[in-house]
């Protein structure tokens, strides 16, 4: 508790604590699971009654998901041993991958019994095999279109990109950071940037699409945005807008052409959207937001 106490002192807030990273991979942990449990049956019950929220475990998913995840579950529930929240990380090049296992976790948990507690993906993203892959805006559009489907998914939180990318080297390319080391700011930066202001539009309108699509309109409901990722490396997305009322608004785009031209998203350009269907093409590895007023 005493690492916990000084960490609060400095004024930081902590959200959640969690035992370990990872310790399925050999590399990180060389005991087995059972061993690994009895310190999570220690270490639980000491930081729950010291006013934290207590969790595990960081689960890569690589190996033994019968022990780390199912097992791991049981014996919380048996043991009354506390959990609230579960945690898991997962790189995949496909989006769909990453949210199969969102979905895979959720379902276990339920299954077990902890439908209260939270499910967090606290470590995830494009394939750390082609690592460069996240510094570009096609990285960017990949993490979009996931975090457009991690709360259907069952997850309450996630934690995905560093502040600072930690290559210091701008020869070699960028990496996982919100900016590079001299403030500079990566593609990632721009995406998120444009769902910190999706927060502003709290009712959110179901689509046809919502695997790339997320829209919503604010508390007054006059205000419309539209965030659309295409995560695709080859294929177009074409999608039909359509509203019962009309909107006029403008229409943006987020490619690796504007990122490096130094605009991130490109100059917006006028749209019209009402009955008759508007068509918007979006490219592969590309961004789209449109933000229009309701009439």
């Amino acid at each position: 508790m005493t690492v916990l106490r000084h960490i609060e002192d400095y004024g930081v807030r902590i959200r959640y604590v969690e035992l370990w990273n990872e310790p399925d991979l050999p590399f990180f942990y060389s005991g087995t699971y059972e061993e690994f449990f009895e310190m999570y049956r220690a270490f639980a019950p000491a930081v729950k009654a010291a006013g934290f929220k207590v969790g595990g475990n960081g689960w890569a998913g690589a190996l033994k998901a019968e022990k780390w995840l199912g097992q791991f579950l049981v014996d919380c529930r048996d043991g009354d041993v506390p959990l609230d929240f579960y945690t898991f990380h997962r790189y995949d090049t496909k989006v769909a991958k990453v949210l199969q296992r969102c979905h895979e976790v959720r379902k276990a948990m339920d299954d077990t019994g902890f439908a209260d507690a939270e499910c967090i993906i606290d470590e995830w993203g494009y394939d750390l095999r082609d690592a460069p892959y996240m510094g570009t805006v096609g990285g960017a559009t990949f993490i979009a279109s996931c975090l457009m489907q991690l709360p259907d998914a069952g997850i309450s939180a996630q934690t995905h990109v560093l502040l600072v990318d930690p290559i210091s080297d701008p020869n070699l390319g960028r990496f996982h950071g919100l900016t590079r080391r001299d403030g500079d700011p990566n593609p990632i930066f721009y995406a998120m940037r444009e769902f910190e202001a999706f927060q502003a539009t709290p009712r959110r309108i179901r689509t046809a699409d919502d695997e790339r699509v997320l829209a919503g309109v604010d508390e007054s409901g006059k205000k419309l945005t539209i965030l659309i990722a295409n995560p695709s490396k080859k294929k177009p997305f074409n999608i039909a807008l359509q509203l019962t009322g009309t909107a006029s608004g403008t229409i943006r785009e987020f490619t690796q052409a504007s990122f490096v031209a130094g605009d991130g998203f490109g100059p917006g350009r006028e749209i019209q959207l009402g009955a008759d269907a508007t068509s918007v093409v979006v490219a592969p590895e590309t961004m789209t937001v449109i933000e229009a007023a309701l009439a």
